[in-house]
């Protein structure tokens, strides 16, 4: 009796899976290719060959052709290139050493992040072409760029979220870049960039961090702010430009930079440098208890402190209100204004940088 698709492709994980370093992955490839070639395209998607639990060895796929529909959970992988990504495969809670993703070509909004990679670790990730590569909760200890021959790099069409990346960006010929790249929640540990290296204007770093702040970044986040300025990507270049300052109030100290020291600590104190627009609100709203308490036990009139600490806490908009703000000494005026100032300051500034609208 024939076997059922759904028979033929459980064979073929049973037969595939829990091995010990296995070599020669055309075997695989081939079998998938007999049982899904006479499938019809629609149908695809509900057929997956799942392999668990193996170990390869050197791992070379070309994606080009439809009946690619892989996915492989809990194997470890030593060396990995995928060519002309157009196929599906998904690589779940994999341990990858190096992984190549190369020479794709241009995919529709629709068929992008072809390639998946879910949960834990790849030692090197390289990239070239049009990859459509998702990863998600990966820990990339190298993400790079491949060159060719020439020196040239040319990468696009991949998406990362949630993940722990080190960018490396070696010396390539002036004029190719990355783009279509969007990072999402993901932390950067590391994040080293070639003066002459262009970041195109289509690559968002949304809700990232970058633990990187030292000193000697500070040319890498400059560089980094100029590229995005020039492309009118106002968001993005204020990003780099806060690091850009924070790295810069790392060389400074109060012995040998005296005042630019304090505003510089002003600054990371109100705001981290425009990277935390939100702080001088709460900063606001926490201080608003303890100087309640404070007029209430001068004053010991409940509604009249709770008016005099709104006034207070507005700053300088309490002189749109027609209620006068009573202080009992000028110094203490002098320091609410300056201090509320302040805060509702960096709070607009911050809140019209996280808005601004692209041109």
């Amino acid at each position: 009796m024939e076997q059922t698709k759904a028979e033929q492709i459980r064979s073929i994980e049973e037969k595939f899976s829990n091995k010990e370093n296995f070599s020669d992955i055309s075997l695989l490839i081939n079998d998938v290719k007999n049982v899904l070639s006479d499938v019809h395209t629609n149908d695809l998607p509900n057929l997956i060959v799942t392999i668990k639990n193996s170990k390869f060895n050197n791992f070379t796929i070309n994606l080009d052709n439809y009946f690619t529909n892989l996915a492989f959970e809990n194997c470890t992988i030593q060396t990995m290139n995928l060519l002309k990504p157009q196929g599906k495969i998904k690589f779940d809670q994999c341990d990858i050493t190096s992984c190549s993703i190369i020479d794709g070509e241009a995919q529709t909004e629709a068929k992008k992040r072809k390639i998946q990679f879910i949960g834990k670790k790849i030692t090197e990730v390289y990239l070239s072409g049009t990859c459509n590569s998702y990863f998600e909760n990966v820990e990339i200890e190298k993400l790079k760029f491949s060159r060719d021959r020439e020196g040239r790099c040319y990468a696009k069409v991949s998406f990362f979220e949630k993940c722990n990346i080190s960018l490396e960006v070696e010396k390539v010929r002036e004029g190719y870049a990355i783009n279509d790249f969007h990072f999402s929640n993901c932390v950067f540990n590391q994040m080293e960039t070639m003066p002459n290296f262009n970041f195109s204007n289509d690559i968002s770093f949304i809700g990232c961090e970058f633990l990187k702040t030292k000193s000697s970044y500070e040319p890498i986040y400059r560089q980094l702010k100029k590229t995005f300025s020039e492309h009118r990507n106002d968001n993005t270049s204020n990003l780099f430009g806060s690091l850009e300052l924070k790295c810069n109030h790392e060389r400074l100290t109060f012995k040998n930079n005296g005042y630019e020291f304090l505003f510089s600590w002003i600054y990371k104190a109100i705001n981290d440098f425009g990277l935390k627009p939100y702080r001088p609100l709460k900063i606001i709203l926490l201080s608003f208890i303890p100087i309640y308490l404070l007029r209430l036990i001068f004053s010991e009139d409940a509604c009249n402190s709770f008016d005099q600490t709104i006034l207070t806490v507005l700053g300088p908009f309490k002189y749109l209100s027609s209620t006068k703000l009573t202080f009992n000494s000028v110094i203490v005026e002098v320091l609410s204004n300056l201090i509320f100032g302040f805060l509702w300051f960096f709070l607009i500034i911050g809140i019209r940088k996280r808005f601004k609208i692209e041109k």
